[in-house]
């Protein structure tokens, strides 16, 4: 088995924005096929080394690297990314779609490139404000 998890940080600007990405990745995601999702809210914590302040967590599990990559380009993986990253762009974008090439980026780019919040989109429409994953596989 293969297991990714999604450390999102939310726009702070954005009071709905946790509860903004729950509801889209419950809608959306559990759809896939050979994909377990499970998804929520951080809750506070008292121990001293956590940070889950802002942020939602994602959980998504495949029985093989086939159902990962099938995951991976699935369409309604493309509709979950331009819900998450509407209002982001990256920073040198040349591209005259530039919610694809940063969608492509996050997915699949390879190359550390800067991120900028794309002017036209209105702040209260932009949830995410950075992730951190973490992807292992086991028994």
């Amino acid at each position: 088995m293969i297991t990714q998890i999604v450390l999102y940080n939310v726009n702070p600007k954005n009071p709905k924005a946790a509860e903004m990405i729950v509801a889209k990745a419950k809608e959306t995601l559990g759809w896939i096929p050979n994909t377990t999702v499970t998804v929520g809210q951080a809750i506070d914590s008292s121990r001293a080394v956590a940070s889950s302040n802002g942020k939602v967590v994602k959980i998504t599990t495949w029985p093989d690297e086939t159902a990962r990559q099938a995951y991976m380009r699935h369409p309604l993986l493309r509709k979950w990314c331009e819900f998450v990253l509407k209002g982001w762009m990256l920073e040198d974008s040349q591209q005259s779609d530039v919610v694809t090439e940063f969608i492509d980026h996050i997915l699949f780019g390879q190359q550390k490139r800067n991120r900028v919040r794309n002017p036209e989109i209105p702040e209260e429409e932009v949830v995410w404000a950075g992730e951190e994953i973490i992807l292992f596989s086991h028994n």
